[in-house]
Order: structure tokens, then C-alpha cells, then sequence
């Protein structure tokens, strides 16, 4: 129970999300929550229909894929994608640089490009043994399957890998000072929590923000991730987004190279 004066209070730091005035008193009682809060308006309908002794107007429904888990499990996995590129590789350049180390590689037989190969490698595979992990704890703990073409799925992660890494080299290919690699970055990845699709449906922006942001890069990996995964697409969902992924990649890559400078 709550006093009238604490629920504002309470309700603002997520203590609760529906409030009732004399629930016991049908002619006055008054609800009280957030309307756009998509938790609240259920707890509302439920508890009035509880309360007014009345059977549910609803039966609940389950398909393969149309749960939340369903929908969120492939926009963590896209996103961590792009976290792996542009944190494993942009910022590790920017440390390179930083450190004086890059200069040193100069003096070294190693080929450049070999020396760009290897870092992609590398991040790709640990990508891909998190990933793993996610998906096996996904399908231990919440029954998570994927529906479409697993191959499909692989090729388009692959593309985004390519994508990000290019992006990665071109934030990382000019300073030394940690401060504005780190804000480079953020001011990437910052983004991709917000307008790609990764926690909620882009349908909740205006339509016009909403179409515009389907040519997000991440989205197009968030949305063909997600197709695959909770929709059963196959080739045709992914061959879209990975053609503009690898021609994104490819542009940023060469831009990244010919700015890159190792000392």
C-alpha cells in the first residue's frame, strides 16, 4: 500500500506500474498508470477484469517464434556483431597507435594487409564462440530453435562481420588518444541500441523514421537475423542485406586503409 503523494514518486523510479484508488469502491475507485507502458495496460486489464469478476476475453496463443525471447534473442546476437568489430578491432587500433606499437610492426617483415586478415580472423572467430554460447544458453533455458536456414543465418552474420570490420578499420585508422577513439565509437554503437531494432519494433517510430531506418546497417543485420531465426526465411530474406553489408564493408575498408597510418 502507498500513500496518494509517494506513487508519482514510486512510479518514476519503477517500483510499480499500476495503481488503483478504493478498489473496493466500484463508483469511485480510479486507475492510475502510464498508458504507453505496454506492461501497465495489461495489468490493468487483467486486474479490472479480476476485479469485476469477469472471465477473460482472451485465450492465449503460442507459434513458433512469436514470443519476446523469439524476438529479442536475434537483435542481441546482431548487435553483438557489431560490438565485437568495433570494440575488438577499432578500439585495439586505437591502443596500438596509442601504445607505439603499430610503428614497431614497420620495422617487421609482416604484410600489411596479412597483419588486417589476421585481426578479422581472429575477431570472427571469437564471434562465433559467442554466439555459440548465446545460442545453446537461448535453447537450454528457452526453448529458442532456428526456424530458417541455418546456413543462410551464417553468411549473413559473415557479411556483417565484414561490414563492421571495415567500419572498425576506418574509425581506427587515424588516432592515438583513447578519448576520441572511444567517442567514435560510441557514437556508432550508441545508435544501434536505439533505431535498429534490437529491443523494440520499428514500427513503434513514425512511418516516414521507420522506412528510414530499415537502411540502418545494423538493422539490415538485425532484421535478416531475425527473419531467419524467428520467421523461417532462407536465402531470399538474406540476399538483400548481405549484398549491401558486403559492399558497406568493402567501402569502409578501403576509405579505413588508404587514411591508415601506423604510427
Amino acid at each position: 500500500m502507498l500513500a496518494p503523494g509517494e506513487f508519482p514518486k514510486a512510479l518514476a523510479l519503477g517500483r510499480v506500474q499500476l495503481g488503483v484508488e478504493r478498489p473496493w469502491d466500484p463508483a469511485r475507485r480510479r486507475w492510475r498508470f502510464d498508458p504507453a507502458d505496454a506492461r501497465a495496460e495489461l495489468a490493468y486489464r487483467e486486474l479490472r477484469e479480476d476485479l469485476a469478476g469477469l472471465p477473460p476475453d482472451a485465450d492465449p496463443v503460442t507459434v513458433p517464434g512469436g514470443r519476446y525471447i523469439d524476438f529479442l534473442l536475434p537483435g542481441l546476437l546482431a548487435l553483438g556483431v557489431v560490438n565485437a568489430c568495433l570494440w575488438g578491432v577499432g578500439w585495439r587500433l586505437v591502443e596500438l597507435r596509442e601504445k607505439r606499437l603499430l610503428r614497431l610492426m614497420l620495422a617487421t617483415p609482416l604484410d600489411r594487409e596479412a597483419f588486417f586478415a589476421a585481426l578479422f580472423l581472429g575477431r570472427l572467430l571469437l564471434s562465433l564462440a559467442e554466439m555459440a554460447v548465446l545460442l545453446v544458453f537461448s535453447r537450454l533455458l528457452f526453448h529458442v530453435r532456428v526456424l530458417g536456414d541455418p546456413l543462410a543465418l551464417a553468411v549473413l552474420w559473415l557479411a556483417g562481420s565484414a561490414a563492421f570490420f571495415g567500419l572498425a578499420v576506418l574509425v581506427g585508422s587515424r588516432t592515438d588518444r583513447p578519448s576520441v577513439g572511444q567517442g567514435l565509437i560510441n557514437a556508432v554503437t550508441l545508435p544501434v541500441f536505439l533505431i535498429s531494432g534490437v529491443f523494440f519494433s520499428l514500427d513503434n517510430f513514425p512511418p516516414a523514421l521507420a522506412a528510414a531506418f530499415r537502411w540502418f546497417p545494423p538493422t539490415l543485420l538485425v532484421d535478416g537475423t531475425r527473419a531467419v531465426m524467428s520467421g523461417g526465411a532462407g536465402w531470399s530474406a538474406v540476399a538483400g542485406p548481405t549484398a549491401a553489408l558486403l559492399a558497406m564493408g568493402a567501402g569502409c575498408y578501403a576509405l579505413g586503409r588508404a587514411l591508415f597510418r601506423f604510427y
